[in-house]
């Protein structure tokens, strides 16, 4: 563990370099340049560069708001309304893309399925897609990278589909029986934790890169150690879950699911960490990012290129119905049914750049800024300006977090029984 007297002796080493130190603070300095935790090349700032071209070789597209799930806490509430995109969209979509790659001389590009639904209700559509992206792609000497996201209610020609086109799945499941089938039933209410538990099982059998994303909420939350255990003890090949806390919104108003306390989530995610640790599964939470800089959480902040049901285009996968007031700021595009095409508002996305983490007055001095890139935006704004970014529950999770891993670092790279 790192103590003030040491957190001095580094900061006056990165504000004003190698200077007159005792013995001591030159040992401290000496050990964390070892270590690569200072000293070498200044990173760079991962801002936007001032001449920046907005130009996506990844889109991932809402192929319908349809779900055989209803799930307690969906932000989308899916299920409840019947849009589906149409192959011209979709198309066009591909083909913008694929441009966008070949103007910038990369070698693949990269396709994705999300939505306000399940995406694989729509099966006929992904497949179309996913075979004329690779399609395409051949014909354009890129590859196609293919990701989805799914409830993982799939039949088995769905599975070996998947298998042998796309490049990886992130798949949501709760954890344990009970509260996979509490969260996450069928639309019937019936469970729902067999037929998914059978699709990871296919995967994990045939070591396909897949992930498990889970859903913690205030039932929950003391059993995520629990779940991490459950999902390695089940799913051997299981490299990577990612968990988050429910975020109160959507279905959530109707079903009474309520967030874990954020200092209960801290404790119990730090305990779950440990036990992905023992395992050899990589644990994650997206609001700590110790091992990434960057200037912005997701493609929100003018990067993301996503398509919903009608061809509008949005930014932010949570803004993903048109009636929804912060489709004023993360929708900048629609399809033009006329010329083939999509017309983006030029203006909107360099608005949507301001919100890069570089420009948020909220989070000038925070340690970790760099890191959770000022979390998730759309949670965060009270109005839709970066001064309207106040933050949320969510930055104090961020923060202990983040410290926590720090903490670990340090004591993994100290020796037993002593203390910098």
């Amino acid at each position: 563990m790192i103590n003030a007297g040491a957190a001095g002796v580094v900061a006056d080493y990165l504000e004003n370099g190698q200077g007159s130190h005792s013995a001591k603070e030159q040992e401290i300095l000496d050990r964390l340049i070892q270590a690569d935790v200072i000293g070498g090349v200044a990173p760079q700032f991962p801002t936007f560069p001032e001449q920046y071209a907005f130009q996506p070789y990844e889109v991932t597209l809402f192929l319908t708001t349809r779900c055989n799930l209803r799930c307690r806490y969906c932000y989308a509430e899916g299920g409840t309304r019947q849009e589906e995109l149409t192959w011209q969209e979709a198309q066009a979509a591909i083909d913008f893309v694929i441009e966008n790659a070949l103007l910038g001389e990369r070698n693949d590009f990269i396709l994705g399925f999300h939505g306000g639904g399940e995406p694989t209700l729509a099966w006929p559509m992904l497949r179309r897609c996913v075979e004329y992206a690779i399609e395409t792609g051949h014909k354009k000497k890129l590859k196609a990278v293919i990701y989805t996201a799914t409830n993982g209610i799939l039949n088995h020609a769905q599975r070996n589909f998947i298998l042998e086109h796309l490049s990886g799945i992130n798949v949501s499941f709760d954890g344990p029986a009970d509260i996979q089938n509490h969260n996450r039933p069928f639309s019937d209410g019936s469970a729902s934790f067999d037929q998914v538990m059978q699709s990871l099982k296919f995967f994990d059998e045939h070591n396909f890169d897949y992930s498990v994303r889970a859903t913690v909420t205030s039932n929950s939350v003391t059993r995520m150690a629990e779940t991490v255990e459950f999902l390695g003890g089940s799913l051997p090949a299981l490299k990577h879950v990612h968990i988050e806390p429910l975020w109160l919104c959507g279905r959530c108003h109707t079903s009474g699911e309520t967030p874990p306390e954020p200092e209960l989530f801290v404790s119990s995610y730090l305990e779950a960490e440990k036990t992905a640790r023992d395992l050899g599964i990589n644990l994650t939470y997206s609001g700590a990012r110790l091992d990434t800089l960057s200037n912005r959480f997701c493609g929100a902040p003018g990067e993301g290129f996503s398509v919903i049901p009608g061809g509008s285009v949005t930014s932010c996968f949570e803004v993903c119905d048109v009636r929804d007031p912060r489709s004023e700021l993360f929708h900048y595009g629609h399809f033009d049914p006329a010329a083939g095409r999509y017309h983006l508002d030029q203006e909107k996305i360099r608005k949507l750049r301001s919100f890069s983490v570089d420009n948020l007055t909220f989070c000038s001095d925070c340690f970790c800024k760099w890191h959770c890139a000022g979390d998730c935006i759309a949670k965060a704004l009270q109005d839709f300006t970066p001064q309207g970014h106040a933050g949320s529950t969510r930055c104090g999770i961020n923060r202990q977090i983040t410290l926590a891993q720090i903490r670990t670092m340090f004591t993994e790279m100290d020796q037993p029984g002593e203390q910098v």
